[in-house]
């Protein structure tokens, strides 16, 4: 084996949804990237698990976790879209832009998903247990061996173990 051919399989994964970037799918493979900043996909896990807030609560703490940012994204359509992912006190923004276009904002198209909408999302990636990768759970309950997720975020999904 050579690093070429460990390129092509992080490069070329199989796709995971069609055309649509407003999928689940794509909004989950966002959301579970976490803010951006060094420990925060920790953080969020940490605050949505320990306490029951309020929603307004969780999506306060998730605009000033993310704050103000962004960075680039590569989509794992069919059409190969590339765009950015924008953060604000509004929310989350999703730009995409067709792989054909000359300019990343020249026939962009975006939609801004509010901080209480994020926070509903993540919570359901949580208590599904979609929010880390195996890895990263591994990882965080290496740390953290005697959290687990609380009878009130379980319920709430209809989750419940005997």
């Amino acid at each position: 084996m050579n690093l070429f051919d460990i390129c092509d399989d992080v490069f070329h994964e199989k796709e995971t949804y069609r055309n649509d970037v407003w999928s689940k799918e794509c909004m989950n493979r966002i959301l579970q990237l976490g803010s951006g900043i060094s420990g925060g996909k920790e953080r969020i896990y940490s605050f949505f698990t320990r306490y029951d807030f309020s929603l307004a609560d969780r999506a306060k703490f998730l605009k000033n976790e993310y704050g103000i940012g962004g960075r680039s994204y590569d989509f794992r359509n069919q059409n190969q879209d590339h765009g950015f992912i924008d953060h604000d006190s509004k929310g989350l923004t999703v730009c995409v832009s067709s792989k054909d276009s000359s300019s990343l904002f020249k026939d962009a198209e975006s939609k801004t998903f509010s901080w209480t909408d994020v926070s509903l999302r993540i919570e359901n990636l949580i208590a599904t247990g979609n929010y880390f990768t195996d890895e990263e759970m591994k990882c965080y309950n290496s740390t953290n061996k005697d959290e687990i997720l609380p009878d009130w975020l379980l319920k709430r999904y209809d989750i419940i173990f005997d």
